[in-house]
């Protein structure tokens, strides 16, 4: 829940880039740091896949599953009429 009050807070300052003079580009490096224990950050190369993941997480939707993760037998249950 934290995390996604605070990718809303983020979107609120890259909408408002002009202003606040913070890119969504600018705060997810910030936070790629932040977020992650200071122990995986052993070289450059880790930093940048934490930079990568935040990416991810960031493009998300929250509201909805990933069909992904669904079970096939479920997702067939599902769509059929009881």
């Amino acid at each position: 829940m934290v995390l996604i009050e605070l990718f809303k807070l983020f979107k609120v300052i890259d909408l408002n880039v002009e202003s606040t003079k913070m890119s969504i580009e600018s705060l997810l490096n910030l936070f790629s740091i932040v977020l992650f224990p200071k122990e995986v950050f052993t070289d450059l190369n880790n930093v940048l896949y934490m930079k990568t993941i935040m990416d991810r997480i960031f493009l998300l939707d929250f509201k909805v599953v990933p069909s992904l993760i669904i079970p096939k037998d479920r997702e067939i249950k599902k769509n059929k009429k009881v």
